[in-house]
């Protein structure tokens, strides 16, 4: 009786060791990364997040950033357990936030699906979600590699491509980075894959007659982006209808769950067949 009692207790002293160490007050700097806590079943720890994230306007959740400027004192008086930060966030409040003895862990964007996807359980692993992070993870990698391969099985191949992010510049996806792995992921040329820079003119593009066009807008009104195509009657993208939407919070917030359903419904405008 006496060694059940001792093993209660000591389940029970390791059971609360891990909560408290658990982090149970979250603050978010990056929309991507407020997802990726609603992904995690996680969405009730979140205290403080940007504008631009999803919870933000939640109740109990307060906005202490935009997209790039943070309040260190708002999210000092929030008693924050962990900040989530990206390379977005001026680095000089990331040190300020540690200097006052707050955990503040940072996250670059990921290149690749495979980059995002090791975030993704390191994040889990930080607030005791590593088993799901994981599975959630290992579901989208097969899902991504199974729209590739059916691309290719069903002929779907080689199509040249430009996903525009913005009009007022015209700006395009180029190559290393998430977005253009999606591109060629799905065996399709990426016409800026090879530029320095994402800035384009007009008459690149139509140097470059894409045969697809996929306009994100990242916050823009993606109808006018698509009709200033299709006062170009010779495109071939406008000319055989090829001009397509993204959404904007799927395709510009990267995590394994955004990513494959972009990667999905580029697919399907594609050609590709379920």
């Amino acid at each position: 009786m006496r060694r059940f009692f001792s093993l209660l207790v000591c389940l029970f002293v390791g059971c609360y060791a891990l909560m408290a160490s658990t982090p149970r007050r979250i603050v978010s700097l990056a929309p991507s990364l407020t997802r990726s806590l609603y992904y995690l079943d996680a969405a009730d720890w979140i205290v403080g997040c940007t504008s631009y994230c999803m919870a933000a306007g939640r109740k109990g959740v307060t906005v202490i950033a935009s997209a790039v400027k943070t309040s260190p004192e708002a999210i000092v008086a929030l008693k924050p357990d962990l900040i989530l930060a990206t390379s977005l966030t001026r680095q000089s409040d990331i040190e300020t936030l540690r200097k006052l003895g707050l955990e503040v862990v940072t996250y670059r964007t990921g290149t690749t699906l495979a980059e995002i996807c090791d975030q993704f359980v390191d994040l889990g692993k930080r607030i005791g979600k590593e088993a799901e992070a994981k599975k959630l993870a290992e579901a989208s990698l097969v899902v991504a590699e199974d729209l590739g391969q059916r691309m290719s099985a069903q002929g779907l191949t080689g199509r040249t491509v430009l996903m525009q992010l913005g009009d007022n510049p015209l700006y395009g996806v180029t190559g290393g980075n998430y977005m253009g792995e999606m591109i060629t992921r799905l065996g399709c040329i990426n016409i800026c894959e090879d530029l320095s820079h994402g800035t384009l003119s007009r008459e690149y593009v139509l140097r470059s007659d894409p045969d697809y066009i996929f306009v994100v807008g990242m916050g823009e009104d993606r109808q006018p982006m698509i009709k200033g195509w299709q006062s170009f009657p010779d495109l071939k993208a406008t000319r055989q209808g090829h001009l397509c939407e993204l959404e904007a919070n799927e395709a510009s917030q990267p995590t394994p769950i955004t990513y494959v359903l972009t990667l999905r419904r580029m697919a399907l405008d594609l050609g590709l067949k379920e």
